[in-house]
């Protein structure tokens, strides 16, 4: 009895903080079956990872302007429309939403910063990728193209393997070594970096369907919590031994950074080395905050690039026809398998970059983006003003898919669509795969150049084919866009003749 009269206390409570909230008037906008208390959740009670993220889509293809979501007594709008989506992104009042994003659960400044404070990092931040930076990194991604090449020779005695091992492995290399100018993904010990990284953006999105993890003092006593603080831990332990000797090296002048430096065209420019140079009101930033965007840029970089390459070159191996086509041209401008790559070859390589876009419009491997307001904003005609402190979700995998924006092949995979001068009168929002606005992904050229290092390696060595088919791909989301089953592929080393 005590029991029931506490549960009826409970939901008077939340049904009085409901209506008394800045956000009951949101209920105008549209939303699926909704339920007391628990709003929508009921409706993946039970569901697949699979089957969730096919639902969510669904939902948005429901409702394809805007709709709202009641998870408990909180309001998650979604927008599908490119002229909303355009103006979230572009809004000075909508920062990256630090729930969904800050899963290293650090004080990352562009995810908690004021829209200030985020321009002022965004411009320390800036020169760290512009383009002779980048043009640096290319020997270290052909280097570690070559490993990973390599590594798919010697495992061909299997008749079918999966992609992503190898590409998580590769691109873990890339990013130590651009960021940090250490090769620690050599060291057996951190070859579990890139599972452990998987594990943690699942315990996020698992956080994301679970009511009472949504209470910080219930979730800091649970498993996940436990489980996700060992990781970070472990994290730490790899990266910041690394850091504090850069940066007492750094005071005994044993590294040369000043952007005169003669011997800047020789050697790459790696980002802990930037980062330790600068400053904010003329006062080096903290060790912390370099930390921060380290693990940001690790975090972020070695995932995505992994998936997305993986994806690429899964997309080769169903369409054997648009594999040659990149072929071709590879040998256009490359004489010999082993040639090595250059910031201009990449640059040159116009078809493959249509195919790793195309790739990206269809598989985006940040398929949802999140943006919390810092203010009320109104967005389009007839909706509500929406308050501050409400999170906006934007799913980029039916937007790059809508009929109305891409035509009644939307689904299919057709690389010439980005060679085609009709682009060029599409919507700026139709093809956002790194988010758009100010706030867009500041790494977007430093994966574009990893992803073709990749991709042109592997297609020169090897031919790919796979049983796969689109229509049997079922994916789901963790942050990331994942490929339940694996990148399952068969790749057949390319002899002379094949070449000729």
């Amino acid at each position: 009895m005590i029991s029931f009269v506490i549960l009826i206390g409970l939901l008077i409570f939340l049904v009085k903080r409901f209506l008394n909230s800045d956000s009951f008037h949101l209920r105008t906008i549209p939303t699926p079956s909704s339920y007391p208390v628990i709003g929508n959740l009921a409706l993946f009670a039970g569901l697949s990872k699979c089957d969730t993220f096919q639902l969510i889509c669904d939902h948005f293809r429901q409702f394809p302007r805007c709709f709202r979501y009641d998870i408990a007594i909180r309001q998650l709008i979604c927008v599908g429309d490119p002229d909303l989506i355009q103006q979230v992104l572009n809004s000075n009042v909508c920062q990256e939403k630090p729930f969904m994003y800050k899963f290293l659960e650090v004080d990352y400044g562009l995810l908690s910063a004021s829209y200030i404070d985020w321009k002022e990092y965004r411009k320390m931040l800036n020169p760290a990728f512009n383009q002779k930076i980048l043009s640096g990194f290319v020997s270290i991604f052909d280097q570690c193209a070559r490993a990973l090449v390599e590594a798919l020779g010697n495992s061909r005695s299997r008749s079918e393997i999966d992609l992503l091992p190898f590409t998580s492995h590769c691109t873990l290399q890339m990013i130590c070594q651009s960021s940090l100018g250490s090769d620690i993904a050599s060291d057996p010990k951190t070859i579990e970096f890139c599972n452990i990284l998987e594990e943690l953006l699942g315990i996020l999105s698992a956080r994301v369907f679970k009511l009472a993890f949504y209470n910080e003092w219930i979730y800091r006593r649970s498993e996940s919590y436990r489980r996700q603080q060992a990781i970070r831990a472990k994290m730490r332990s790899l990266i910041e031994p690394v850091i504090k000797q850069k940066r007492e090296s750094m005071k005994t002048n044993m590294f040369l950074t000043n952007l005169e430096d003669k011997e800047f065209d020789r050697k790459p420019r790696i980002f802990v080395d930037q980062l330790l140079q600068m400053e904010r009101n003329e006062q080096k930033i903290s060790l912390d905050e370099i930390q921060n965007h380290i693990y940001t840029i690790i975090g972020a970089g070695n995932e995505t690039s992994a998936l997305q390459s993986s994806f690429v070159l899964l997309m080769l191996a169903m369409n054997p026809d648009i594999q040659e086509k990149v072929f071709l041209e590879l040998n256009a401008i490359y004489t010999r398998s082993d040639e090595p790559l250059n910031y201009n070859s990449l640059k040159s390589q116009s078809y493959l970059e249509a195919v790793i876009k195309e790739t990206l419009r269809l598989f985006p491997v940040a398929p949802m983006v999140g943006r919390q307001t810092l203010e009320p904003i109104q967005l389009g005609q007839g909706l509500p003003l929406i308050p501050a402190g409400v999170t906006i979700l934007i799913n980029l995998f039916v937007l790059h898919r809508r009929p109305d924006l891409w035509g009644p092949t939307a689904n299919q995979f057709n690389p010439n669509r980005f060679l085609a001068k009709e682009i060029s009168n599409q919507h700026p929002f139709a093809f956002i795969p790194f988010a758009g606005g100010p706030r867009n992904c500041i790494g977007y050229r430093y994966a574009m150049l990893s992803m073709k290092a990749i991709v042109s390696h592997v297609v020169r060595n090897f031919k790919l084919s796979t049983r796969l088919r689109m229509e049997q791909l079922r994916l789901y989301h963790e942050v990331t866009l994942r490929l339940e089953g694996g990148f399952l592929v068969t790749v057949v080393k390319r002899t002379q003749s094949s070449e000729s």
